[in-house]
């Protein structure tokens, strides 16, 4: 078994899910600052994964109804994520506060994807329960 592929603990799970509500929290009240005027319309913090060793988060996010491209957004996020640090770690108590690091959830893209190929009708023929006539 590779080592990549271990579950994650129920404490990595239980403090992700704080630092998820917690973001979730400060982007709802618009809290983000950015020194260039970056702002996000509260993006979806959609999951949040901790490593082992709890020094680091990656913080998966999505905006379905943005004006400014994902990439943009991520990069804005990671450019001040020192900052949405310190506002978690007043919000949730832990020991050390994992760095945060953000990337763009393709969860939903990829269940997209999967739903327009099935929608296909050569798919749909292929995996209906009817039996050609021969």
């Amino acid at each position: 078994m590779s080592h990549n592929l271990k579950e994650p603990s129920q404490r990595q799970l239980r403090v992700g899910e704080e630092i998820r509500h917690a973001l979730s929290s400060i982007f709802l009240r618009g809290d983000t600052y950015h020194p260039e005027n970056f702002s996000v319309l509260a993006p979806i913090v959609s999951e949040v994964r901790v490593s082992p060793d709890m020094h680091n988060a990656t913080v998966y996010i999505s905006d379905m109804a943005s004006r400014v491209s994902m990439d943009d957004v991520v990069s804005g996020l990671n450019s001040i994520a020192g900052n949405l640090r310190s506002q978690v770690a007043r919000k949730i108590y832990l020991k050390r506060t994992p760095a945060l690091h953000f990337k763009q959830d393709q969860s939903f893209d990829r269940a997209a994807k999967v739903e327009t190929l099935l929608n296909q009708p050569e798919v749909k023929r292929d995996i209906s329960n009817e039996v050609p006539d021969e």
